[in-house]
């Protein structure tokens, strides 16, 4: 499923309802921009999951960031399935 929106004069834009459903995000919140070699990355702002490690005691090892990225990039994969198999019913 492919989602558009116009960019403002002022340099703005409207993300999706559809996409902000799917991927959880809510009014307010903040959105970071990481632009890299494979493309530009939208996120929410906030602690990673490994700046919380420790935070609860548990003998499961904590994730290192690339691994963390992966399991992210599969959930996200995983949520936009379901909503192309949900929008084709």
């Amino acid at each position: 499923m492919k989602f558009t929106s116009t960019i403002s004069s002022n340099g703005q834009t409207r993300i999706p309802k559809e996409v902000l459903e799917v991927l959880g995000w809510e009014p307010g919140q903040k959105i970071v921009y990481k632009i890299e070699d494979s493309g530009v990355w939208i996120e929410v702002s906030g602690k990673s999951l490994m700046s919380m490690a420790g935070a609860l005691a548990s003998d499961v090892p904590t994730l290192l960031p690339n691994e963390e990225r992966a399991g992210f990039r599969r959930g996200l994969t995983e949520k936009f399935e379901k909503l192309v198999i949900d929008a084709s019913e």
